[in-house]
């Protein structure tokens, strides 16, 4: 589902005058549609470290929220986040889906009084969605709409389970061999347990505005932008650090082996302070 870009484009480009089908957009009645991905990110924070999660992107409208610590330091992380889920199709309208992912960091980490180097992994969170599918784009633009929860997730350093909710929402519109596409996604995270007290990751609003462009019925590109806007978190019920909002380019690329098996690459580009480059590949196939 998450890899919504390509399959429009895809599908457009092979006739332009094939009308877009829904299980382009969803796995279709009785089908399964496995998905999976790795995702690359580095991160830097010095001084201040006011505990906000480091968002990494896992696909076109999914991400996870790395934990960050309190405290003044310094701090440098390199992120590989690997992601695996699998949906199923209860109508042709709608299917659901799970997926987990999975942490490995090597993390830098400079005190006032102490140095480490820290190498840790770990599951990172575990999410039950539904996706459904409001318009087609035949007559004028196509809405697909999901939600999901978080049946786990790894903070600061405790889990908590069924603290978080995500909503979200696509919309495009095909014009052969281009099609439009906004994604929308917003996250809330309610206050969970920490070893020191309470502790509430900030809220985030994702929006992802793209152009895809068929280059032949295999290969598409897509250009876009993606903006961001995080909540500050808060301890113990007071707020530590900002809200922040970033703006960053995205860039991306698909290829398609087969009808259903799809592979897709995109990066994202820092373009200013706090904010981190991430590359993403991805693999859907549907059976």
């Amino acid at each position: 589902m998450r890899v919504l870009l390509f399959f429009v484009v895809f599908y457009t480009s092979l006739s332009a005058d094939m009308p877009l089908l829904v299980e382009d957009l969803v796995s279709g009645k009785g089908k399964f549609k496995l998905e999976s991905s790795l995702s690359y990110t580095n991160s830097k924070s010095q001084n201040l470290s006011t505990g906000d999660p480091i968002i990494v992107p896992i696909s076109n409208t999914g991400f996870v929220a790395i934990p960050s610590s309190f405290g003044e330091s310094e701090q440098e992380r390199d992120n590989l986040i690997g992601t695996l889920g699998i949906h199923y199709g209860i109508s042709n309208k709608t299917d659901i889906y799970i997926r987990g992912s999975y942490l490995g960091s090597y993390r830098q980490q400079k005190d006032p009084s102490v140095s480490t180097n820290i190498f840790e992994h770990k599951p990172i969170d575990g999410w039950l969605g539904v996706n459904y599918e409001f318009l087609k784009d035949d007559s004028s633009i196509g809405v697909l709409g999901y939600v999901e929860t978080a049946l786990y997730e790894k903070n600061l350093n405790k889990s908590s389970y069924l603290h978080s909710l995500q909503v979200g929402g696509i919309v495009y519109k095909s014009i052969d061999p281009i099609v439009l596409v906004l994604n929308t996604t917003y996250r809330y995270s309610h206050k969970r347990k920490s070893k020191d007290g309470d502790y509430k990751p900030g809220n985030v609003l994702l929006l992802h505005p793209n152009v895809g462009f068929a280059v032949n019925e295999w290969v598409t590109l897509s250009l876009g932008f993606e903006w961001l806007h995080q909540r500050a978190s808060r301890f113990n019920s007071r707020k530590e650090g900002l809200h922040r909002s970033f703006l960053q380019p995205t860039f991306g690329l698909g290829y398609g082996f087969s009808e259903g098996n799809i592979l897709n690459l995109s990066f994202k580009a820092a373009t200013q302070k706090d904010s981190n480059s991430s590359a993403t590949l991805h693999w859907n196939y549907t059976f």
